[in-house]
């Protein structure tokens, strides 16, 4: 009997697929393929439907894992500073902030470590519409359908592996509505693509080969493949020997062992397999313990990233980030934030509290909250009116600052005013072209106009000075 169920929202059909454990990892116990009552339905619709469909069969109370189509997710490597797993999910908005066709604010994001570089990282990342996950998601939990995770059908194919043997393999997933790539390394997906098919005007198999390399090229360096597995709907028409001679690669059919299948899965299960992977692929991740990339997680997760707090003195406000460590601040050992050591910086939340507000507790011991009511109340008092800008581009402006410190030189950032739609932050550097070279690779990285002033070199051979930052349209740094 399945311990897993898996379902895929394709666009084209809905396949549903039961995985029970196994020595091996899992295996299939059933597939089941449906077609839509109608055409060009919507995620909700689609949703509803897979709800009323998965209500039908015997196991309407196991763990799901929701596949939903490559297409519908942005999928993009990434190369960022941190190796530490929490600096990088709260930095992270802030690296895809120009790089999604959506707000970022109004998406779901989430990521797999694909491999260490020196101290960065370099990562896969997932993002699809809150607005989107919820239509998918929201019919499945109101029919009282147990959601373990939600996955797509490219994302998943880390999973194959442990179905054939081979953890590392190039998946190509072939479907009237879209086509979809994934390279998988060790067990771990370390590349993904999907867009939608192209136009049926030209011979498939030269426009998948253009395709195809087109997203090597794409790829991060290293990434490559020995021979590519098709499968998908739009994949039984395929001639995989003229697609191999395109790409100059072994082009396989997808074809799963006897032993991936259960003895009551049925003659035809291992064709529907070969059709609609996503659905046996989405149950077999949740039968591993889970994906690398699992946008229910990080649906559930948002929002406990960046809190910023300002707090009114005479000259304007004074910008408090609670957490320095997460913007990335501690990227270099030798700086400090303030007063506070790199250590202390990455230190407990009230622990900071204390440095920045010796002489007042937050409330009911929760600094988070007290932060956010300030921020409330300042806003309500006319904070936003006294800053004369939004705030929004104020959390940002650190975010760039932090990326911008000269390597290799001990700076401190000592106090930091916003008033007039400007940031101006006070700075010691141990070098004096540290002045420089942080004004000038801040109005580089293009958000921000950056010059300094007041130039001084104390009796320590510390230089200081004032950084003044502005939102580029709003006129000169001054």
């Amino acid at each position: 009997m399945a311990d897993f169920v898996g379902i895929s929202l394709g666009r084209d059909e809905l396949a549903i697929a039961g995985v029970a454990r196994s020595k091996s990892g899992g295996t299939i116990e059933f597939i089941r393929r449906y077609e839509y009552p109608a055409s060009n339905l919507d995620t909700a619709a689609r949703a509803a439907f897979a709800a009323a469909k998965a209500a039908e069969t015997p196991f309407s109370r196991l763990p799901v894992a929701l596949s939903l189509p490559g297409e519908n997710v942005s999928l993009q490597p990434l190369v960022v500073p941190f190796s530490r797993r929490s600096h990088i999910a709260r930095t992270l908005p802030f690296e895809m902030e120009d790089s999604l066709p959506f707000d970022v604010a109004q998406g779901v994001l989430d990521f797999a470590v694909v491999a260490q570089e020196g101290k960065g990282s370099r990562i896969l990342v997932a993002a699809i519409r809150r607005r989107e996950l919820e239509a998918a998601t929201g019919p499945l939990v109101a029919a009282g359908v147990k959601l373990g995770l939600v996955t797509t059908d490219v994302l998943s194919a880390s999973a194959l592996g442990s179905l054939m043997g081979e953890d590392s393999h190039t998946l190509l997933l072939v479907d009237p509505s879209g086509w979809k790539l994934a390279v998988c390394e060790g067990g771990r997906i370390v590349f993904a693509r999907a867009a939608p098919a192209a136009p049926a005007a030209r011979e498939v198999e030269t426009a998948l080969a253009g395709w195809v390399r087109q997203s090597f090229v794409a790829a991060p360096p290293g990434v490559q493949a020995e021979r590519i597995l098709v499968c998908g709907a739009a994949a039984a028409g395929l001639d995989c020997q003229a697609l191999s001679d395109a790409l100059s690669l072994p082009v396989e059919r997808l074809s799963l062992p006897e032993s991936a299948f259960d003895d009551a899965a049925g003659t035809e299960a291992a064709t529907d397999a070969f059709l609609a992977p996503a659905a046996v692929l989405a149950a077999q991740v949740l039968c591993l313990g889970g994906a690398h990339i699992d946008l229910l997680r990080a649906a559930r997760g948002q929002g406990r990233t960046l809190k910023a707090v300002f707090a009114p003195v005479s000259t304007g406000l004074v910008l408090l980030m609670l957490l320095f460590s997460i913007l990335g601040w501690g990227y270099a050992e030798q700086r400090k934030i303030g007063r506070f050591e790199e250590a202390n910086a990455r230190a407990s939340e009230h622990e900071i509290w204390r440095g920045l507000f010796p002489e007042r507790k937050p409330a009911g011991g929760n600094v988070r909250l007290t932060l956010q009511s300030e921020l409330a109340r300042i806003k309500k008092t006319g904070g936003r009116q006294a800053l004369g800008a939004d705030v929004g581009w104020l959390p940002r402006a650190l975010y760039v600052l932090s990326r911008s410190v000269p390597a290799g030189r001990s700076t401190d950032f000592r106090k930091f005013v916003a008033a007039s739609g400007k940031l101006t932050v006070s700075v010691a550097s141990s070098e004096t072209a540290a002045a420089h070279q942080l004004a000038e690779s801040i109005t580089a990285e293009g958000t921000f106009s950056a010059r300094y002033r007041e130039l001084r070199t104390g009796e320590e051979g510390r230089t200081t000075f004032e950084l003044v930052m502005q939102p580029k349209g709003q006129g000169d740094a001054g």
